[in-house]
This record gives C-alpha cells, structure tokens and sequence, in this order.
C-alpha cells in the first residue's frame, strides 16, 4: 500500500446545477467524517417515497468518500456500488465523474490498477474538456499516485505541481497542504529531502490547523520515511509512532495497518523476532483481508522473514505458501507461470531438508536466489515496498541477471548435446511447447511440420540469419524451399513463440555475449553499436525487446555479469 493509497479522498467543490447540499459540502471539507455519514444515512432511510436518481446518486457518492476518509474501504466500496448503477440513468455531468473519480480512487487502493483506467480516463477527458479545474485538479493527484506507484517520482512530481498551482489560481487554502504533501513524497522518492522537509513541515502545521487528522498521520508517515533516507533509525521509528498514534486515535485502519508492518521491518533489521511477530499479526488484524491484497501480501513476507529469524521452519513455509498465493493473484499469468516453477523447486528443497531435520539452510546459492527473486524482488510490486527501492532493486536485477544466465545455458546444452548424438536440436525449451493429436493422420502431419520446424531453427543456428537485420519470414521460406502457410503451422504447432519472438531470442542471446565480451576485455566503449552486431535494426527496439525479455536494460545485465565473474 502506497503512501498515494492512503491520501484524503478528493471532492467536487463546485458541481455546477448538479443537485448539491452545501451544508454537506462543509462537513466534508471541515473533515466532521462520523458527522456527515449520520447525515447522510438519515437522508437516504428517512424518506418515503423513492429519492430523485441524481439525489441518491449524489448522497452515496458522498457517504463512499466519508467511509474512504475514515479508512473503511469496505462500507466505502458498497455505498459508491450503489451509486454506480444509478449512472446509466444520469445525464452527462460533473456528479458522473465524481462518482467515476472515487471508484477510481478504490480501484488504486486495492491494487487494480488495469480497471482504474476505465474510470480515471473517462473523468480526465471530462475534466480537461469543459477545463474543471476541482475535477482536473483530482484527477492530477490520482495521476501522480500512479506514477509513483510505477517509479517514476519525476513525473509524479510535475503532476503534484499542476494539482498545487490549480489550488493557488483558484486560492484552495483548503488543499494546498494535501498537495504540499504529495510532493513531499515525490521530492523524498527522488532523494531531494531539503525540498521534502521544507514541504511536510508547512503540511504538518497546516494539517494540525485544519484538524485533518489523516493527513497529519500520513505527514508523519512520510517525514518518517524522509529520515529513513537520512538513515536516522531512530527518528524513522519515532515518526512512525507518532503516526500510527494518530491513525488509531482516529481508527484509521489503513494508516494503522501501514504503521505496523513498518515496525515489523525495523524489529527485523533489529533481530527482535518475537517482536516483529506480535507487530504483524497487529497489522493483520487492523484491516480486513479481502480489501488489501497487495498489503497481505507485504505482511506475509515479513512474517515468513520473521519465522524464519526464529528457526520456526513450519510457520514460516505456511507464511511463505500465503505470500506465494497472494502474490500469484497479483501477478499476470505469464510472471504467475515463472513463480509456479521457482514455488515448486523450492517446496521440493524444503521438504527434504525437513525429513533430514535441518533447519532452513539459504547458504545454497540457488535456494537463496529463489528466496531473494520472490521475498524481495516482489517488493518492488508492492506498494509498501516502494520504501525499500532502492534497497531492493539490485536483489532484482541479481535475479532476472541469473535468470538470463540459465536461459543461455540451457540453449547451449541443448546445442553440445546435439553435437555430440548427432540429432537436430529441438529448439531451446523456451520455444518448444508440446502438441498432442489423437489420430495416426495427425501424428504424420505434426511429424511433418516438426521437421520443418527442426530446419528453421538449425538454419538460423547455422547460418546465424538472426543476425541480419533484415531478416524476415520471406528469407527464411527461400532458405528452407518451403512456403509460409507451412512455415507458420510448423511454427504454431511447435513453439510458445511466433516467428519474430523466436529471432528476438536469438539477437537477445547474441547481444549478452558482446556484453560479456566487453566486460571481460574492461572495454568503455559504447555499448549502443551492439544493436548492429546483434542484428537490431534499430537502437530503440534492441533495448525494448533486450528489456522485454530479460527483465534488464543492457547496461544492467552488463553491471550483474561484472559482479557475477568478480573472484
């Protein structure tokens, strides 16, 4: 759970003839939360006869955004459902897309972040049509969330600064120290922690005058993670305190929830096994499971990393078979598919270890880099984990790097074993994929095309084609005297990958062995003229695909294979 996820839900200021209760307004904004939903609650039960659609509409949008102030994703997820279906039987209007803008806020919340597009565009597109400043200005901090979320602290920034000169144009005194404080946290991501200090100051002062307790406890949140940058442990741990102090005080769960795993971390670093414990199971129980998949997910790792301090080898494989389902959940199918294989060679480890009675040894280099890819390398997924970047970041490239490693010598044992027994080569596992047919006739057919497909690959092996830049399936079909329809049912029939894929792999494996070799010849040369010698047709794509498929920029892969060949 990002910082950005725990932010005040934005509100509408002017909603121009759309039906508006001002005396509502100003509970919302004076952050009397408990106060607004009783009014509310008394509206929607207290009549008769059925409320006017866009009166409905308009009272659930609020009570989601005082239940989202509150930290109750629950109750503020079920009330704006509710006025979701009343959209349909709306005009197009300011109340549409406020209603739009706090699913989005939800969908970020819980981390689904492929639907919260449906709902954010949508109301950016309104916003910067009819130029609703309150309504664009929303959309900015929403935006500026995401970028963090996707490490990209600079662009975060620049957005957090148009949401902030929209509060000074339209004099917002309101806002501005919400805003002040998101580029609080872009300045401490982007290790600019004079500016960020100058700004959680002017927030924290500003949030204790407006009484905005959330925000206060969020500050504080921050400033403490601006003296994690400052590597002042002791400072960190006491702001964290003073926040979830005040996020209790409040029964903020989320704030809570974020308050306690980060205690859990610095009783980790400190060896105090117990004490991280207690402290998660805290964070458990401050906020329901099924509204923050990607924290659970956070805290299980912890605690696999807490009961495994301790030697307790049963409670920690449980915590890491949560974590490892969590996070399966999360990830798309193919990452899913690549955590399944490193899951179940670890599962088998484990076992044997326990039927010798040993305890868990990470010693074994290749153990310990399936722990590292999977308790760290997700981190960098999580939103909490967005803290330890910079920390974690180089745990990830270490494992994509080892990943690429194995993927180049499983190509080559694949070549020395065909050399030796005389057979065509298969292909690389990483193309081949198993077709099953049920008659005689479609055995031959697939036989058939396996020998196609057999020659294509040891025609691009041999004559090494892939490095033409040029090369395209027209080539491929003169070279072998066949056609295309059979070149791509072969293909279909018998590789994971299409036609170009299975030639990116070869330039991607040619273009790691040029970087091997300048490595090894401590060459300082620039690294761009590869894309030639691999056979890219371009600087750009060869380090998008090379990005692609390895998970490393060139330079990176070039950086781990430094290390990796280090005595």
């Amino acid at each position: 759970m990002a910082l950005s996820c725990l932010l005040s839900f934005p509100s509408i200021d002017s909603l121009g003839q759309e039906v508006r209760d001002q005396s509502l307004e100003n509970l919302l904004q004076t952050h009397a939360y408990r106060q607004l939903i009783l009014s509310l609650e008394k509206q929607l039960n207290s009549h008769v006869a059925p409320l006017d659609v866009q009166k409905e509409a308009y009272y659930l949008c609020l009570l989601s955004e005082a239940h989202y102030k509150l930290g109750d994703l629950n109750k503020s997820k079920s009330s704006l459902q509710r006025a979701l279906k009343f959209v349909p039987q709306m005009e197009d209007s300011i109340l549409h897309y406020r209603i739009f803008l706090n699913q989005a806020n939800i969908l970020n919340a819980e981390g689904k972040f492929s639907e919260l597009h449906n709902f954010l565009t949508p109301a950016f597109q309104y916003a910067s049509k009819h130029q609703h400043a309150r309504l664009l200005h929303d959309c900015y901090l929403i935006l500026g969330g995401l970028s963090l979320q996707n490490n990209k602290p600079d662009e975060a920034l620049i957005l957090y600064q148009k949401a902030h000169n929209l509060s000074l144009t339209n004099h917002w005194t309101h806002l501005l120290y919400v805003d002040e404080m998101q580029m609080a946290l872009a300045y401490c991501f982007l290790q600019q922690t004079d500016s960020a200090k100058i700004l959680l100051d002017k927030a924290i002062a500003a949030s204790i005058a407006q009484k905005d307790s959330a925000i206060l406890a969020t500050s504080y949140n921050i400033l403490g993670y601006y003296y994690l940058i400052k590597n002042d442990q002791k400072a960190w741990r006491g702001n964290i305190l003073t926040s979830l102090k005040i996020a209790e005080a409040i029964q903020h769960p989320a704030i809570t929830a974020l308050g306690y795993s980060q205690l859990v971390e610095y009783c980790l670093a400190e060896k105090k096994f117990d004490e991280a414990i207690q402290l998660g199971q805290k964070a458990y129980q401050s906020i329901p499971k099924e509204t923050k998949p990607l924290f659970h997910v956070h805290v299980d790792s912890l605690m696999y990393e807490a009961y495994k301090g301790k030697e307790d080898t049963k409670s920690a494989l449980k915590y890491f078979e949560n974590y490892f389902r969590g996070r399966t959940a999360i990830l798309s199918i193919n990452q899913a598919e690549k955590l399944e294989e490193i899951k179940s060679s670890f599962e088998i480890k484990e076992k044997n270890l326990q039927l010798q009675n040993q305890a868990l040894e990470l010693e074994n280099s290749k153990k310990r880099s399936i722990i590292l890819f999977i308790s760290n390398g997700v981190l960098l997924l999580l939103l909490v984990g967005r803290y330890f970047f910079k920390r974690n970041k180089q745990v990830l490239q270490n494992t994509l790097y080892k990943k690429e490693k194995m993927t180049g010598l499983l190509l080559q044992k694949e070549k020395i074993i065909a050399q030796y027994t005389g057979e065509k080569p298969e292909s690389a596992q990483v193309f081949v994929a198993d077709a099953n047919f049920d008659s005689h006739t479609s055995e031959l057919f697939t036989e058939d095309k396996k020998e196609l497909y057999n020659q294509m690959i040891q025609a691009i092996e041999d004559q090494k084609l892939y490095l033409n830049a040029n090369l395209d399936v027209n080539l491929v079909v003169t070279t072998l005297g066949t056609n295309k329809t059979y070149l791509y049912k072969a293909i279909s029939q018998h590789a994971k990958s299409n036609f170009r894929m299975i030639i990116n792999r070869y330039r991607v494996e040619e273009a790691k062995r040029l970087l091997e070799r300048l490595v090894l010849q401590n060459s300082n040369d620039n690294i761009e003229h590869i894309y030639v010698e691999a056979g890219f047709n371009s600087p750009s794509s060869y380090y998008r695909i090379f990005r692609n498929l390895t998970g490393l920029t060139p330079r990176e892969y070039m950086q781990e294979y430094a290390r990796d060949i280090q005595p």
